[in-house]
């Protein structure tokens, strides 16, 4: 539980996936901590890449030959290089403490890459990490034989967390920041997920911007009148970075935070909220160009204006549901929720499952603006 913990952690303040690895042997030679566990490194850490082709073009499928009696394959790949945050939670005297590390992941040349990795269980996947910290430090006061880490760094954030949880904060081999640099709470944060871009802001009780921020992002164009947002690289990497951003330069954590987003979106999540396919973006998608005029023909558009308040357009998401049943059936058979940018934010954020009224009456012809 430890681990799923320190890993949920580390997935909502990064938006990665994490690593998962045991602290398998420590290479005095190289001054190189050796990673390597019986298949939960993601492969995603072969490349770091957001095309899973690319992912997988460095990993290799090995007999099983170790530890699992049914057989099967083994996952073996070593991680890209790059910099790290390492840590874990484990307990002491009764309560949970962080241990928090900063270093590199490396990789040397084909043949020392080789002979590295066989000296553990060649076929699983590998890293090789180079940690800030006294070997003799880790080995006498590191209190598990796992680790986790993600891409980049995220000590600052980790330390906020722990003074929030009440857990003991557990730095190996840099400074703790001085109490001053503990963040206070207050203010409001909103961030907007636009079109081509995400916008935010952190502005006092008064309303007086204190910081703002924006990030690009890019719109995918797979076809011709298709247009969609990765719900994952686009609009949560974005909230997370702004917000990272936002945070960091004012020293304070808000009290509130509002989230907008572009006009109505169709994205479609299973029963967990997972997303089940890219979003389908607002009216500038106009896939749904034949089930708009099955729709109006079928409920009549003089009805529909009057039920709904506005008529079927590529606007609405009535029409590109309907296009989600004819033309995906296996996403329409395991679509359990319907959410919008700003409801899959707040869905990641808190669990809560929820839509306003100005994004649902976009959903036309499901919105019954005199029952509103």
């Amino acid at each position: 539980m430890d681990g799923a913990l320190s890993m949920e952690l580390l997935r909502r303040l990064s938006g990665t996936p994490v690593l998962f690895s045991d602290l398998r042997h420590y290479h005095a030679a190289e001054d190189l901590w050796h990673l390597s566990n019986s298949g939960q490194h993601a492969t995603w850490f072969a490349a770091r890449s957001d095309d899973p082709d690319e992912n997988m073009r460095h990993v290799h499928l090995c007999p099983q030959s170790f530890y699992f009696p049914a057989g099967g394959a083994s996952v073996h790949h070593l991680a890209a290089p790059g910099d790290f945050t390492f840590a874990r939670l484990t307990r002491g005297d009764g309560s949970y403490r962080m241990h928090v590390l900063r270093g590199e992941i490396e990789v040397r040349d084909a043949e020392q890459n080789e002979a590295l990795m066989r000296q553990a269980t060649y076929e699983w996947p590998h890293a090789f990490a180079r940690i800030d910290a006294d070997p003799a430090t880790i080995l006498g006061r590191y209190a598990s034989n796992h680790v986790h880490a993600v891409p980049g760094d995220y000590v600052a954030e980790l330390r906020q967390v722990c003074y929030w949880l009440g857990i003991d904060f557990d730095p190996f081999g840099f400074r703790l920041p001085t109490p001053a640099h503990v963040m206070k709470r207050g203010g409001l944060l909103g961030i907007d997920i636009g079109t081509s871009s995400s916008k935010g802001v952190l502005v006092d009780d008064d309303g007086r911007v204190l910081a703002s921020a924006v990030r690009p992002h890019c719109v995918s164009l797979p076809q011709a009148g298709w247009a969609e947002h990765d719900p994952d690289t686009v609009w949560w990497r974005d909230f997370c970075s702004i917000s990272r951003s936002l945070v960091g330069e004012t020293h304070l954590s808000p009290g509130c935070v509002a989230v907008s987003g572009i006009g109505p979106c169709l994205l479609p999540g299973d029963a967990d909220g997972a997303a089940l396919r890219p979003a389908i973006l607002y009216g500038v998608d106009t896939r749904a160009t034949a089930e708009i005029a099955e729709l109006a023909e079928r409920y009549g558009s003089s009805r529909i204006l009057d039920r709904c308040g506005s008529v079927l357009s590529s606007q609405a998401v009535g029409p590109k549901l309907l296009w989600l049943r004819g033309n995906e059936p296996d996403v329409w058979a395991r679509t359990r929720k319907l959410f919008t940018a700003q409801s899959h934010v707040v869905y990641r954020l808190t669990g809560a499952y929820v839509i306003d009224h100005h994004s649902a009456s976009q959903c036309t012809p499901l919105y019954d603006v005199h029952g509103a």
